[in-house]
């Protein structure tokens, strides 16, 4: 964020405490470009059940995953993220895959469709 003639970043209490960073404190970082392809990295859980589920209902899931805008193949990545436990991310994947052959892309009504 602009702020007088510098920037500013905000970073939340729990970044914060990492480092022992208190108010005002003063840092240094570098930016870097974010090449990657979704700009969030796709996790192993996603990489193999979009690989393992029924081969039919993968290639389907895949042909409507990778047609989506890239806004909403990060926002279903993150939704597999989510959750801290393994059974649960698998899951959500899942479930992501069967909503994806269903026609149901939204990151926002994939999880609270009971289509």
């Amino acid at each position: 964020m602009k702020k007088g003639e510098g920037y500013a970043i905000q970073i939340n209490t729990t970044m914060a405490k990492k480092p022992g960073l208190t108010e005002g404190s003063k840092l240094q970082a570098q930016l870097v470009k974010d090449n990657s392809p979704h700009q969030l990295a796709v996790t192993a859980v996603f990489t193999k059940v979009m690989n393992t589920v029924p081969t039919k209902m993968q290639q389907e899931a895949k042909k409507v995953f990778d047609g989506l805008t890239p806004g909403n193949q990060r926002g279903l990545m993150y939704l597999v993220r989510q959750p801290k436990s393994m059974d649960k991310q698998i899951d959500r994947a899942l479930i992501i895959a069967k909503k994806l052959k269903q026609g149901i892309s939204s990151p926002r009504l994939i999880l609270w469709t009971d289509k």
